[in-house]
């Protein structure tokens, strides 16, 4: 059985924390291509949308150039804790003390994480360096 969340309900949801500023059923479904490019929050899309008067396109390039404040990859930066795994196709994120690899299903989250994470001097692995039994 799986659970399905009408459109009402998320309507619903933006209207409230949108209070007078009400959108229609086209708007609210740009927000949601935008979120489902980008991986940013409704309300992150929202906001991306109004700022360039409804263009998916421009939203999306607006997100990339601005990113929300909020959206922080800062646990990325902990050293300690997540390495890159350089292989042939790219790099991979890994939690070394889980001992498993990272999934950001975006790819423009994920080339947002690798670049800070480069630029961190996050310790960069072989693929052979870790040891799994």
């Amino acid at each position: 059985m799986s659970l399905q969340v009408s459109f009402n309900y998320y309507e619903e949801l933006l209207a409230s924390n949108l209070g007078d500023d009400f959108i229609n059923r086209e708007q609210y479904s740009k927000v949601v291509e935008v979120n489902r490019i980008t991986g940013y929050g409704l309300m992150f899309c929202l906001r991306a949308l109004k700022q360039t008067l409804w263009d998916i396109n421009k939203a999306v390039e607006y997100l990339i150039e601005y990113p929300p404040n909020s959206y922080s990859y800062n646990q990325y930066l902990n050293k300690v804790r997540y390495a890159l795994i350089d292989t042939e196709n790219g790099y991979l994120i890994y939690d070394l003390m889980a001992d498993r690899y990272i999934i950001i299903e975006n790819d423009i989250a994920y080339k947002r994480v690798v670049s800070i994470m480069i630029e961190n001097n996050n310790t960069i692995l072989k693929k052979s360096d870790i040891n799994h039994s």
